[in-house]
């Protein structure tokens, strides 16, 4: 089922039961923070599937960081930078 969707197989571990929570959440919500972004694959997942919501995370890991913005860089409806949590 979320495999079809954009970073579905990736975000949030792969676990099916925290995806099904956050599909059911996401449609209330006008934000989404993460802190602690890693490689991007959850914040992706909101970006992409949830272009209402605007995303804000933090990585304190450059390399990291840079990985999870290549991954969301032509969209519009979020901001990461280079922070501790």
């Amino acid at each position: 089922m979320f495999q079809n969707k954009l970073f579905g197989d990736k975000a949030f571990h792969g676990d099916e039961y925290l995806l099904r929570l956050i599909d059911y959440l996401m449609h209330r919500c006008n934000y989404f923070v993460e802190t602690g972004t890693h490689r991007g694959d959850s914040f992706a997942y909101i970006v992409y599937n949830y272009p209402n919501c605007y995303a804000i995370g933090c990585e304190p890991n450059y390399e990291y960081l840079t990985e999870a913005i290549k991954k969301v860089n032509n969209k519009r409806n979020y901001y990461i930078d280079k922070r501790r949590n």
